[in-house]
């Protein structure tokens, strides 16, 4: 039983799953309904802050990374990533004032 909520935790987590999938998981193998709800909830709401202060760290080393020859396209796609949220940036606080 425990196992079956663990792996509701670790769905919750996923991208484009999380709730989606870790609730109707969880009714599918009988699970109470209550709990389960509350696991899947603070599982999804548990890398949140991780990905809060931690990502744009991570963007930043995977530009400044010595990728090898076949994987040039991951350096590339977070400079992407990081020159895109920083626009966005610009542009929120544009319209904020």
């Amino acid at each position: 039983m425990f196992v079956k909520y663990l792996i509701v935790f670790f769905i919750s987590m996923v991208p484009l799953i999380e709730l989606r999938g870790a609730i109707p998981y969880g009714i599918a193998f009988g699970l109470d309904l209550v709990p389960l709800y509350i696991i899947a909830i603070i599982g999804n709401m548990l890398p949140v802050p991780i990905i809060f202060f931690f990502a744009r760290k991570v963007l930043v080393w995977g530009t400044k990374v010595t990728w090898p020859k076949g994987l040039k396209w991951v350096g590339k796609f977070f400079k992407f990533c990081l020159e895109k949220g920083e626009r966005g940036g610009k542009k929120l606080e544009a319209s904020a004032g």
